[in-house]
């Protein structure tokens, strides 16, 4: 704990300071695994709640709701593809940044 701690201080800085920049480098850390998780579920409940809608809306026309339904389904899969790969990507910045 004490290793990683020394990284959020620079060297020279005075001790009240230091307290300071700890305290604020440490809830940096947690606000943005906080943002990361808002922003993933976010987008992927986006996608099951449009095919919700859509399912609601044509739920007169089997053809047109099963078309739509098909195709979001596909984004959605895309959707999901794209978000993995920038939550890892932002996972390993994260990481390698503190």
């Amino acid at each position: 704990m004490k290793h990683f701690l020394i990284h959020l201080v620079s060297k020279g800085t005075g001790v009240g300071l230091g307290i300071a920049l700890v305290y604020a480098e440490l809830i940096r850390f947690v606000i943005r695994i906080g943002t990361l998780g808002v922003r993933i579920v976010a987008n992927l409940s986006t996608g099951h709640v449009l095919l919700a809608l859509i399912a609601n809306t044509y739920y007169r026309s089997f053809i047109a709701s099963t078309t739509l339904s098909f195709t979001f389904s596909l984004l959605e899969i895309l959707v999901c593809l794209v978000q993995g790969y920038v939550f890892t990507l932002l996972i390993s910045l994260y990481v390698s940044g503190s």
